[in-house]
């Protein structure tokens, strides 16, 4: 980029990602730091974080080269919660997202509840945490408003913008529920199909092959060990039929029984 020409950088590492694999040095200095007490056991899968991080400083320091670092708006966000399946090459689980339960392919925190950090110099304090959830379509819309670019009227829009509680933490957005769809099987965490809703404090999610629903209040407790489903059907039966009207208002695609599948 030239310092007049306004541009957007889409940057997606590959680290941390499979394979496991970093540079020998950094992978033996974390192995240095490695205690028992440690939630996080491979070496290997924090050198490859220490790459993502080393590349991120780069682009900051090229920034304050091209002299940039003061008009240029940067987020650090990730599509999913760690990986946790056991990596056999160093026999310790790839990552932990403790207290978070479970990881990538997962409707639990662990797998959908990722870092979002915004760099906006002159708009958003630096340190300040929001606890407003967001989403990564919410981006979009975000980065349109704070670039001043209006969106064709036509253009329908997922998520919201996001400015307002970027320039004042404290902002409410108007939204007050989440969805989430995963209609697929994944390995590591074994996941069946299943879709979320999310409401306040409220987490309901609701798994196709055998109908059940699980509930938690993630205020007290994200890391979701006690389902309450069985303790307040109202409110699950509630959660589960807005969920449901959601997912049929936009034509979700839902799985459907395969007569050829033998076990």
């Amino acid at each position: 980029a030239t310092t007049s020409q306004p541009f957007f950088l889409y940057l997606a590492h590959h680290a941390p990602h499979t394979p496991i694999e970093a540079k020998e040095a950094d992978i033996k200095y974390f192995e240095r730091k490695l205690r028992p007490d440690l939630k996080h056991q491979n070496a290997a899968y924090a050198a490859m974080v220490k790459s993502m991080d080393d590349g991120i400083g780069r682009v900051l320091d090229h920034l304050k080269t091209l002299k940039l670092d003061q008009s240029t708006i940067v987020i650090f966000a990730s599509d999913n919660g760690g990986y946790i399946r056991v990596n056999e090459a160093q026999n310790a689980p790839i990552t932990n997202n403790s207290p978070l339960r479970s990881g990538k392919g997962s409707l639990y925190e662990g797998g959908v509840r990722v870092p979002l950090i915004v760099k906006w110099p002159q708009v958003t304090p630096a340190g300040v945490e929001c606890g407003e959830p967001a989403v990564l379509t919410d981006l979009f819309r975000t980065l349109l408003s704070a670039a001043g670019i209006s969106a064709p009227a036509d253009l329908p829009l997922d998520g919201l913008d996001l400015v307002p509680v970027l320039k004042k933490s404290d902002s409410k957005l108007d939204r007050d529920t989440l969805f989430f769809h995963f209609p697929h099987y994944y390995h590591a965490p074994p996941t069946t199909p299943g879709s979320s809703i999310v409401v306040g404090p409220w987490k309901l999610i609701e798994y196709y092959e055998d109908g059940r629903v699980e509930l938690y209040n993630l205020d007290d407790d994200p890391s979701e060990e006690r389902d309450l489903a069985g303790n307040i059907p109202d409110k699950t039966a509630q959660l589960r039929e807005q969920l449901r009207n959601r997912l049929k208002s936009v034509n979700a695609a839902m799985p459907t029984p395969n007569p050829d599948f033998k076990r």
